[in-house]
């Protein structure tokens, strides 16, 4: 009886598999490696998309919202397909809003708390954490259905939230009680409370996730350093008036605080925790975002109506750009827990 297949068209049917496995694997890594180049401002009831390549404004969104709309927060996913957005809203706000990136297209409305201001989300996509500034709660949303899961009780009039690059532990800034809520992503239950200064607005973790740095809203001009291994507050760093959005470089070595009534923008060593660079920006520079590759800054100026853009090597302005009304946040795709670790070890 002849055999079916010989020898060699065995071989070039296991070339052809492999091949096809390959390919398949290669595909699905450019997936999943895709970069979102966008910053996205939110400014009340739109939402600017800004090309970080060119710094050219490429659209002007606006979510379809039934009822008063007003946008806060905004955070995009580790895969940069996404960007969560918070409605705060009175009436038909208190939701999340799922912006899909490659259509600048709202996909799905999440009911959440009252007065959800700022999100954040864990560095494998899979929670987003949203505050709610009028009931003192955090929702947790489950990215795979778009639900919340679990709503944590946290201090008085919380403002900001942020993952840990790690994604163990959201750090939740509580501006009427003057501490920062530290909750275990695990469990979902807040294991710590931090007091620090006065007025706590802003909150940020460094990419290795040893230290918090919250910015105190208030003229003492003072962000708190956190030890988070300890959850005491080991430092304080002595910035511009009333400091609000922070950001840091992807090595972790420079900390930017923009200080809304200076209207500017401090630059911290964060080695010696002493400020190095003060950058004039525009009017009430809120929130502030940066590049994957570390190169560039982003700062929304409230009553400015734009951005400012600065060079992390120079520490300068070199772009301003317009068209944004009021603008409340600016994001931008993060890095991954994959991408912290490679720079860790590339240190």
């Amino acid at each position: 009886m002849k055999p079916i297949l010989n020898f060699q068209q065995l071989r070039f049917g296991l070339r052809i598999l492999t091949l096809g496995l390959l390919l398949a694997l290669t595909s699905a890594m450019a997936v999943a490696q895709q970069k979102n180049d966008n910053a996205y401002v939110v400014n009340i009831t739109t939402v600017s998309v800004i090309d970080t390549k060119t710094n050219v404004l490429t659209a002007t969104v606006a979510p379809p919202i039934t009822g008063p709309a007003d946008l806060v927060g905004a955070a995009v996913t580790p895969d940069g397909s996404k960007v969560y957005l918070t409605n705060a809203g009175f009436g038909a706000g208190n939701t999340v809003l799922v912006l899909d990136a490659a259509t600048n297209t709202v996909t799905d409305t999440i009911q959440v708390g009252n007065g959800p201001i700022f999100d954040a989300i864990t560095p494998d996509g899979k929670k987003v954490y949203v505050v709610n500034s009028t009931d003192n709660t955090a929702s947790v949303i489950n990215t795979a259905t778009n639900s919340v899961v679990a709503t944590i009780p946290v201090g008085i009039f919380p403002l900001a939230v942020t993952v840990s690059p790690n994604g163990a532990f959201a750090y939740v800034a509580n501006t009427f009680s003057n501490n920062v809520s530290v909750i275990d992503t695990a469990s979902d239950v807040v294991v710590a409370t931090v007091p620090v200064t006065k007025f706590p607005i802003a909150v940020i973790v460094s990419p290795d996730s040893s230290r918090v740095y919250v910015a105190n809203f208030s003229s003492q001009k003072v962000v708190s350093v956190i030890d988070a291994a300890s959850n005491t507050v080991q430092a304080s760093i002595s910035v511009g008036l009333f400091p609000d959005g922070l950001v840091l470089t992807p090595n972790g070595r420079k900390l930017y605080c923009a200080n809304n009534l200076s209207g500017t923008v401090s630059v911290v060593d964060t080695t010696t925790n002493t400020v190095t660079a003060t950058i004039p920006v525009g009017l009430d520079p809120i929130t502030a975002a940066i590049t994957q590759n570390g190169q560039r800054v982003y700062v929304t100026n409230l009553n400015s109506n734009d951005v400012s853009v600065i060079d992390v090597s120079s520490d300068a302005v070199i772009a301003t750009i317009g068209g944004a009304q009021r603008p409340t946040t600016v994001a931008i795709q993060p890095k991954t827990k994959d991408d912290l670790t490679q720079d860790a070890n590339n240190q």
